[in-house]
Protein backbone atom coordinates (compact mmCIF):
# COMPACT_ATOMS: atom_id res chain seq x y z
CA UNK A 1 0.00 0.00 0.00
CA UNK A 2 3.15 2.43 0.39
CA UNK A 3 4.45 1.54 -2.75
CA UNK A 4 0.98 2.68 -4.50
CA UNK A 5 1.15 6.43 -6.06
CA UNK A 6 -0.97 8.72 -4.73
CA UNK A 7 -3.03 11.15 -6.86
CA UNK A 8 -7.04 11.47 -6.55
CA UNK A 9 -7.84 8.17 -8.64
CA UNK A 10 -6.21 6.17 -6.47
CA UNK A 11 -7.74 7.87 -3.32
CA UNK A 12 -10.91 7.33 -4.79
CA UNK A 13 -10.39 3.42 -5.99
CA UNK A 14 -9.53 2.74 -2.51
CA UNK A 15 -11.51 4.89 -0.12
CA UNK A 16 -14.59 5.43 -2.31
CA UNK A 17 -15.87 2.12 -2.72
CA UNK A 18 -19.38 1.52 -1.28
CA UNK A 19 -19.33 -0.24 1.98
CA UNK A 20 -15.97 0.78 2.64
CA UNK A 21 -14.68 0.25 6.11
CA UNK A 22 -11.67 1.86 8.19
CA UNK A 23 -10.92 -0.76 10.47
CA UNK A 24 -10.90 -3.57 7.50
CA UNK A 25 -8.79 -1.22 5.83
CA UNK A 26 -6.29 -0.67 8.64
CA UNK A 27 -6.25 -4.25 9.40
CA UNK A 28 -5.34 -5.28 5.75
CA UNK A 29 -2.30 -2.38 5.89
CA UNK A 30 -1.00 -3.60 9.03
CA UNK A 31 -0.89 -7.83 8.08
CA UNK A 32 1.50 -6.78 5.13
CA UNK A 33 3.44 -3.94 6.57
CA UNK A 34 5.44 -3.15 10.43
CA UNK A 35 3.88 -1.47 12.86
CA UNK A 36 6.36 1.18 12.83
CA UNK A 37 4.83 2.77 9.12
CA UNK A 38 2.50 4.26 11.09
CA UNK A 39 4.22 7.70 10.65
CA UNK A 40 4.82 6.96 7.11
CA UNK A 41 0.49 5.46 6.75
CA UNK A 42 -0.45 9.19 8.11
CA UNK A 43 1.69 10.87 5.77
CA UNK A 44 -0.44 9.20 2.72
CA UNK A 45 -3.76 9.69 4.55
CA UNK A 46 -3.16 12.78 4.84
CA UNK A 47 -1.96 13.27 1.40
CA UNK A 48 -4.97 11.97 0.37
CA UNK A 49 -7.27 13.82 2.18
CA UNK A 50 -5.97 17.15 1.17
CA UNK A 51 -6.20 15.94 -2.61
CA UNK A 52 -9.78 15.28 -1.60
CA UNK A 53 -10.39 18.57 -0.28
CA UNK A 54 -8.87 20.24 -3.47
CA UNK A 55 -10.49 18.05 -5.64
CA UNK A 56 -14.19 18.95 -3.57
CA UNK A 57 -13.14 22.85 -3.54
CA UNK A 58 -12.39 22.87 -6.93
CA UNK A 59 -15.47 20.58 -8.18
CA UNK A 60 -17.51 23.27 -6.21
CA UNK A 61 -15.91 26.37 -7.29
CA UNK A 62 -16.66 25.30 -10.79
CA UNK A 63 -20.59 24.42 -10.22
CA UNK A 64 -21.10 27.02 -7.87
CA UNK A 65 -22.77 29.13 -11.07
CA UNK A 66 -24.89 25.92 -12.08
CA UNK A 67 -25.94 25.15 -8.28
CA UNK A 68 -26.98 29.29 -7.90
CA UNK A 69 -29.13 28.72 -11.40
CA UNK A 70 -30.77 26.04 -10.29
CA UNK A 71 -31.32 27.45 -6.83
CA UNK A 72 -33.14 30.06 -8.92
CA UNK A 73 -35.15 27.99 -10.50
CA UNK A 74 -36.33 26.13 -7.65
CA UNK A 75 -37.81 29.39 -5.80
CA UNK A 76 -38.77 30.45 -9.37
CA UNK A 77 -41.22 27.07 -9.26
CA UNK A 78 -42.18 27.57 -6.24
CA UNK A 79 -43.14 31.49 -6.26
CA UNK A 80 -44.63 30.39 -9.81
CA UNK A 81 -46.80 27.08 -7.45
CA UNK A 82 -48.03 29.91 -4.56
CA UNK A 83 -49.13 32.18 -7.63
CA UNK A 84 -51.28 29.37 -9.01
CA UNK A 85 -52.10 28.13 -5.43
CA UNK A 86 -53.76 31.67 -5.09
CA UNK A 87 -55.04 31.37 -7.85
CA UNK A 88 -56.80 27.97 -7.30
CA UNK A 89 -58.04 29.83 -4.29
CA UNK A 90 -59.48 32.93 -5.89
CA UNK A 91 -61.47 30.52 -8.34
CA UNK A 92 -62.68 28.37 -5.95
CA UNK A 93 -64.16 31.30 -4.06
CA UNK A 94 -65.56 32.77 -7.48
CA UNK A 95 -67.07 29.05 -7.99
CA UNK A 96 -68.76 29.26 -4.38
CA UNK A 97 -70.53 32.66 -5.27
CA UNK A 98 -71.38 31.05 -8.69
CA UNK A 99 -72.78 28.15 -7.18
CA UNK A 100 -74.58 30.40 -4.78
CA UNK A 101 -76.46 32.40 -7.52
CA UNK A 102 -76.43 28.99 -9.51
CA UNK A 103 -78.65 27.57 -6.82
CA UNK A 104 -80.86 30.59 -6.51
CA UNK A 105 -81.26 30.81 -10.01
CA UNK A 106 -82.08 27.08 -10.15
CA UNK A 107 -85.57 27.51 -7.14
CA UNK A 108 -86.84 30.77 -9.15
CA UNK A 109 -86.46 28.42 -12.78
CA UNK A 110 -87.97 25.80 -10.41
CA UNK A 111 -90.92 28.40 -9.45
CA UNK A 112 -91.52 29.78 -13.05
CA UNK A 113 -93.77 26.63 -14.70
CA UNK A 114 -95.21 26.81 -18.06
CA UNK A 115 -94.84 25.05 -21.16
CA UNK A 116 -94.59 25.86 -25.26
CA UNK A 117 -98.40 24.60 -25.20
CA UNK A 118 -99.52 27.06 -22.07
CA UNK A 119 -97.26 30.21 -23.94
CA UNK A 120 -98.93 29.82 -27.59
CA UNK A 121 -102.53 29.33 -26.27
CA UNK A 122 -102.17 32.64 -23.89
CA UNK A 123 -100.55 33.93 -26.96
CA UNK A 124 -103.42 33.32 -28.59
CA UNK A 125 -105.78 34.31 -26.36
CA UNK A 126 -103.93 37.75 -26.29
CA UNK A 127 -104.22 38.08 -30.05
CA UNK A 128 -100.72 37.59 -30.62
CA UNK A 129 -98.16 35.73 -32.79
CA UNK A 130 -95.94 32.90 -32.16
CA UNK A 131 -93.02 35.21 -32.31
CA UNK A 132 -94.29 37.72 -29.61
CA UNK A 133 -92.25 38.62 -26.57
CA UNK A 134 -94.21 36.10 -23.66
CA UNK A 135 -94.76 33.43 -26.22
CA UNK A 136 -90.91 33.72 -26.95
CA UNK A 137 -89.84 32.25 -23.62
CA UNK A 138 -92.00 28.45 -24.14
CA UNK A 139 -91.15 28.01 -27.76
CA UNK A 140 -87.38 28.23 -27.33
CA UNK A 141 -87.84 24.48 -25.56
CA UNK A 142 -84.91 25.73 -22.55
CA UNK A 143 -86.65 23.63 -19.73
CA UNK A 144 -85.30 24.27 -16.51
CA UNK A 145 -83.59 20.47 -16.47
CA UNK A 146 -81.45 21.79 -19.61
CA UNK A 147 -80.37 24.63 -17.77
CA UNK A 148 -79.59 23.05 -14.81
CA UNK A 149 -77.45 20.48 -17.18
CA UNK A 150 -75.81 23.00 -18.91
CA UNK A 151 -74.74 24.82 -16.21
CA UNK A 152 -73.10 22.17 -14.59
CA UNK A 153 -71.40 21.19 -17.66
CA UNK A 154 -70.45 24.83 -17.99
CA UNK A 155 -68.95 25.08 -14.20
CA UNK A 156 -67.28 21.41 -14.85
CA UNK A 157 -65.40 23.20 -17.58
CA UNK A 158 -64.54 26.40 -15.91
CA UNK A 159 -66.51 28.20 -17.99
CA UNK A 160 -67.94 30.57 -15.52
CA UNK A 161 -69.10 33.84 -17.61
CA UNK A 162 -71.30 31.50 -19.79
CA UNK A 163 -72.68 29.74 -16.53
CA UNK A 164 -73.55 33.34 -15.55
CA UNK A 165 -74.93 34.68 -18.49
CA UNK A 166 -77.66 31.17 -18.32
CA UNK A 167 -78.03 32.22 -14.71
CA UNK A 168 -78.67 35.37 -15.69
CA UNK A 169 -81.39 34.69 -18.42
CA UNK A 170 -83.13 32.33 -15.54
CA UNK A 171 -83.48 35.17 -13.70
CA UNK A 172 -84.92 37.41 -16.44
CA UNK A 173 -87.25 34.60 -17.61
CA UNK A 174 -88.42 34.71 -14.06
CA UNK A 175 -89.10 38.53 -13.88
CA UNK A 176 -91.06 38.44 -17.54
CA UNK A 177 -93.00 35.30 -16.17
CA UNK A 178 -93.78 36.80 -12.83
Amino acid sequence: MGDEKVDLNSTLQVFGQPGFEALGYASKHFAHTPVDSVHQLYEELLERKTLTARALKSYVTEHYDYFIKTAKKVQSRSNEATGQQEGIEADVSRLHNLLFEYREAIQSLAEVSFSAEEVINENKELGGNVESGEATRGIKEASVEESVGELASLIAERQFENALAIIETGKRLDCIGS
